[in-house]
């Protein structure tokens, strides 16, 4: 195996094993949704994913798609860390069996930890399965020791991504994701397309890992209640909150019951909270939120994914990329300078792809002269900040005249903005503005739409988007039409008893 090569071909061999894994559950967890929301449908509620993007729950594209954010994140992470630990066992350290009971110890403190909360099947069946393939499959692959010019290609490939990194690091704040989006994806006809499938798939996975009071509606049971009238005022409140109740055990995420005089809040199989009726009516937020905090066993796996995110990911495409490019340079006889010039390739693409974060970068608008000079700039980068700048001073973007084909004709970026600015208008025409971009053909414009609707407290969008919801066939805008309702002081009710659950 090329020295140079294997340390791509055991990554891409870890990614793999982790899409396998992933992709079985992201599937089952999807799986069990569908279960949920059919149990509500039968039961007369509204439901998020709609009839439109039921089905696809128990197709399997979704789940092989939406699994690709854990194989990149956590899988990546994963994988690189059992790839430098097989390289420190391989080269670093001559008593290899102490070290090898120290990485053996450090495994099991890590599937420890992912467990601290509760027994989280997902991050364990993760933390057991993909290290230890990845590991082993690394030593097996592994030349032989490398020679000085080895190590000093493998010391200029660790510099290329440290000078990589250094570039990206100032735009690394709260707002980096969206400026990828705007400035490095939707800026051209490839970005666009993963941008989109990201936020067509993107909800697939989240569902795997989100604690009761994150997802948009909750089944709930409620036949351990004896009293008749405490279970009707205990479902009242339920559904105030989107804890739907429901008949069918097998769906609920939390069952409640009465024994000796207190409430019982119980998840799979225990036990989580006990409570008072008293004090859960008068404060049943309170408690559905501490019950949701209490039965969340994936917190750490959480954190390890969104750190993975940030490090793991851009590691991992570089290391592919150079596995690539490396090949395609065979017509340089010598592997030292192949290595060199794949690694400056590397480079350069990073470089490229971060220097769209810094141009036509300015200091954000401040003043209304500098926001109206902005949206007049014909730079649609400079018009972008200055919508950004009006919302940060929650100012009316009516006020400064801007012109429609910026909502219509403009980038996506553009309309996804201004659709922003307009939840903070007062001007009546804002309204009828954020309808009919809530009908905009990419998903992106029409959330914020929908999510401005709910923010301009226009009692009209309340029924407006109620009869528009069931018609939606994209998950994710489902998904903000809904929370805008339920902004605007809608609540579910059960409208028809007698559907057939297995739709």
């Amino acid at each position: 195996m090329n020295r140079v090569v294997y340390p791509a071909v055991v990554l891409a061999a870890g990614l793999a094993a982790s899409q396998a894994l992933f992709f079985l559950l992201v599937y089952a967890s999807n799986v069990r949704l569908h279960a949920a929301m059919a149990a509500l449908d039968g039961a007369g509620y509204m439901i998020v994913p709609n009839s439109n993007a039921l089905g696809s729950l128990k197709a399997f594209f979704p789940a092989f798609a939406g699994a690709l954010f854990f194989t990149f994140t956590i899988g990546a992470g994963l994988s690189l860390a059992a790839m430098a630990g097989a390289w420190l066992y391989g080269r670093a350290f001559r008593s290899r069996r102490r070290f090898g009971f120290f990485l053996s110890a450090l495994w099991i403190v890590a599937i420890a930890a992912v467990n601290k909360d509760g027994f989280f099947a997902a991050g364990s069946l993760a933390f057991i399965l993909i290290p230890p393939f990845v590991f082993f499959l690394c030593i097996r692959l592994m030349p032989a020791e490398a020679p000085p010019m080895g190590r000093l290609a493998l010391a200029i490939q660790m510099a290329a991504v440290l000078l990589v990194a250094l570039f990206w690091l100032p735009k690394a704040d709260d707002s980096v994701f969206i400026d990828i989006r705007d400035r490095l994806l939707l800026s051209n006809p490839a970005g666009a397309a993963i941008n989109d499938f990201y936020y067509r798939y993107t909800l697939y996975p989240a569902k795997l890992i989100k604690t009761p009071s994150q997802k948009l509606m909750v089944p709930a049971c409620t036949d351990g209640i004896g009293d008749p009238d405490l279970q009707k005022r205990v479902k009242k409140a339920l559904s105030a909150h989107d804890f739907l109740p429901v008949s069918e055990n097998r769906v609920c995420a939390v069952h409640i019951s009465m024994e000796e005089g207190r409430l019982l809040l119980s998840g799979p199989g225990r036990t989580l909270l006990e409570t008072t009726p008293a004090s859960f009516l008068e404060a049943p937020g309170r408690a559905l939120a501490s019950f949701s905090r209490l039965s969340d066993a994936g917190g750490i796996f959480r954190k390890a994914t969104y750190i993975n995110l940030f490090t793991a990911l851009p590691l991992s495409l570089f290391i592919l990329l150079h596995g690539v490019i490396i090949p395609a340079l065979f017509p340089v006889r010598q592997v030292f300078y192949r290595h060199m010039l794949a690694s400056a390739l590397c480079l350069l693409i990073g470089v490229a792809a971060g220097a769209a974060m810094y141009t036509g970068s300015d200091p954000t608008p401040e003043t209304p002269e500098e926001i109206r000079a902005g949206l007049a700039s014909g730079d649609w980068r400079k018009q972008r900040d200055a919508l950004r700048a009006i919302i940060d001073h929650r100012m009316d973007p009516m006020r400064y005249g801007i012109d429609d084909r910026l909502a219509f004709g403009g980038s996506v970026a553009l309309r996804y903005w201004y659709a922003a600015s307009l939840g903070w208008s007062r001007h009546p025409a804002a309204y009828d503005l954020l309808l009919e971009m809530a009908d905009d053909p990419h998903p992106n414009v029409a959330c914020m739409a929908y999510a401005s609707l709910g923010r301009l407290g226009d009692p009209r969008a309340k029924e407006e988007i109620r009869e528009r919801i069931d018609r939606i066939g994209h998950w994710y805008v489902q998904w903000y039409a809904y929370q805008s309702m339920r902004r605007l002081g809608w609540a579910q009710e059960q409208f028809v008893t007698n559907r057939d659950p297995s739709r």
